[in-house]
């Protein structure tokens, strides 16, 4: 019976624990369940369908109590910083170092302590740095004396500033007064922009100057470079000081006033670049002559210029066939050469007055023998003494500039700067900046900021823009002579070369380029000897229209014919010379003599060679 009706007791059983476990279920759940009924975590039941309704309601009240909430700020204590200062100073007490020297002065309880002191930030270091004074410029073509390379001219931007050094160490002592760091600049660099007009009279962009300057040269020959500043990183604090005091005990005057080399005087003289340096309110331009006789110099000139006052001066002695006339004053105290460049035909009518020519004619008389390098050694030569010296340049009007602890003392230091990488018959103008030692690097503990001591340099603001300047074209043309019937006119091209005029005559016509390719004599002035070669008077310009029927008044009364050129320079200007005015100009008659006097000396380099 069991074994037939087993499925139906099976099926029994379990339908008797779903019963059971129904009326269990039913029996056992809860009516309502207790929950938080406010912010103030009250208790209250509440049926299963209302809790998360009142949950919701609860947490809202929550937040709105956070929310109206002003909780009280803690500042956490700056413990590394100050470990840091127990670090640099480990007294607890005021004391006095005492040196060999003198005795340092006693450190302050706020020093020691760290406690109320105010010490400086990187933006109280910036914002009281001066700006430098509005550079000056002068621009020449010269020619270098660069050891190991072959001369050559260039066209040389020398700028020049100044700085208010003595302004800045008593701003930085102001803000580094609670330090115990030396309000002391040193400088790390010179920096400078150029830029260049356009056409149209706007400037075009800042770019920055690639100074060219003599190099440094170390104790064993070799060429030496200043250490550049290293950032600090919190462990080579030794590394950052040893290289700030290398600059400010070996390389701060080079990289304020860096080396030039000498350059040409005239035909085979060379002297200092510093004859082409703009003076300033610390330099002075100082004639070697007010020196007086027997006296030494103000400043020393030794290195700058060939000079040196301790030892003799070679001068080359020739027979009195062989006498050289004494070279003609420059014509910079009248009127600059980029000046002299930008004038057209008309306006250089203006420039043969009556005195420009007496200052001609005074100009050719002898006032002073001129110091000569040593002469080679086949030729006779005699010492001259040093008071000897002091009179024969006296004619060469050098720039002075007094020892740097000198212009440091009295709080104003000259800086300059040469840029060589100037274009012909551009203009320019400059801006200049110094880049100084960060005071605050490796000294963590004096900076409210210890990351203001990482930075190893600071720069100041640039200065003003400098007055434009003007550099002179590579050659200089004159309208000479004319042939109406022939149809041309004759011009002539003057050209620098070896830092000498030379000059070159060429006939053109309407529709005809101004110059061309000519040969001509030299003196090398390396070695004195004779230098005969091709050079390149092109002038750029174009020859639009020749005008054979001008006449122009001759001191007011008299009416002479000549040729009015029209023509186009390089940069496609339209412009105008006339024939008789280009001969009497002043300009004129001073390149002439020049070109003159570099062909007679050539000539004689030859006949003193053969004889």
């Amino acid at each position: 019976m069991i074994e037939r009706h087993i499925e139906k007791i099976v099926l029994g059983v379990f339908v008797l624990l779903l019963v059971f476990a129904a009326v269990h279920w039913g029996l056992g759940s809860p009516l309502e369940i207790e929950v938080i009924t406010n912010s103030r975590g009250t208790l209250g039941s509440f049926p299963p369908g209302q809790v998360d309704a009142n949950l919701l309601s609860v947490a809202k009240d929550i937040q709105a109590v956070i929310d109206r909430a002003q909780p009280e700020r803690y500042e956490a204590v700056d413990y590394s910083s100050g470990i840091v200062r127990l670090q640099k100073r480990p007294f607890d007490s005021p004391m006095s170092l005492i040196s060999v020297g003198q005795p340092s002065l006693a450190l302050s309880e706020a020093q020691l302590s760290g406690s109320g002191v105010a010490l400086p930030t990187m933006q109280d270091i910036l914002s009281v740095l001066p700006e430098p004074t509005k550079p000056l410029v002068r621009v020449e073509r010269e020619l270098p004396r660069m050891e190991g390379i072959e001369p050559a001219d260039v066209i040389a931007a020398h700028v020049a500033g100044t700085y208010p050094w003595a302004e800045l160490k008593k701003r930085w002592n102001d803000k580094l007064a609670a330090t115990t760091i030396p309000a002391d600049p040193v400088a790390v660099a010179v920096e400078a922009e150029v830029r260049e007009r356009r056409f149209d009279g706007t400037w075009g962009p800042a770019v920055p100057v690639s100074s060219t300057h003599k190099p440094a040269y170390g104790p064993e020959g070799t060429e030496s470079v200043p250490p550049a500043p290293v950032d600090f990183d919190g462990n080579n604090a030794d590394a950052v000081l040893n290289t700030v005091y290398e600059l400010a005990q070996n390389w701060q005057e080079n990289v304020l006033q860096p080396a030039y080399w000498d350059i040409l005087w005239s035909i085979d003289e060379w002297g200092t670049w510093r004859k082409h340096l703009p003076a300033t309110s610390v330099s002075e331009e100082m004639p070697i002559e007010e020196q007086g006789p027997g006296k030494q110099p103000k400043f020393d000139l030794k290195g700058a210029g060939g000079l040196d006052f301790g030892q003799p001066t070679l001068r080359r002695t020739r027979t009195p066939q062989a006498s050289r006339q004494p070279a003609r004053p420059s014509m910079g105290s009248k009127m600059d050469m980029g000046s002299m460049m930008k004038m057209g035909g008309m306006e250089m009518m203006g420039v043969n007055d009556r005195a420009s020519r007496r200052a001609r004619r005074a100009a050719r008389t002898p006032t002073a023998t001129r110091v000569r390098r040593p002469a080679p050694a086949r030729r006779t030569q005699q010492a001259v003494s040093p008071v000897g010296a002091v009179k024969e340049v006296a004619a060469i009007k050098v720039t002075a500039v007094p020892p740097l602890a000198d212009q440091i003392e009295k709080g104003q230091v000259l800086f300059w700067l040469h840029d060589t990488a100037l274009k012909s018959s551009k203009v320019y103008q400059y801006r200049v900046r110094l880049v100084l030692v960060n005071p605050l690097v490796a000294s963590p503990g004096d900076a409210k900021n210890p990351e203001d001591a990482e930075p190893a340099i600071v720069k100041t603001p640039f200065s003003e823009w400098s007055n434009p300047v003007s550099v002179p074209q590579d050659t200089e043309f004159f309208v000479t002579s004319h042939s109406q019937t022939r149809g041309y006119a004759r011009v002539t091209v003057f050209k620098r070369s070896l830092g000498q005029w030379v000059k070159s005559n060429f006939s053109v016509s309407e529709g005809e380029t101004i110059g061309g390719r000519s040969k001509v004599k030299l003196v090398n002035p390396e070695d004195g000897s004779q230098v005969r070669r091709e050079e390149d008077f092109d002038t750029g310009a174009v020859v639009v229209r020749l005008d054979f029927e001008k006449t122009i008044l001759r001191k007011g009364k008299i009416v002479t014919p000549t040729v009015e050129m029209y023509y186009l320079d390089e940069e496609g200007m339209l412009k105008t010379r006339i024939g008789q005015t280009d001969k009497d100009s002043e300009r004129y008659d001073q390149l002439k003599e020049e070109a003159n006097r570099t062909k007679a000396a050539a000539s004689r380099m030859v006949a003193a060679e053969s004889g």
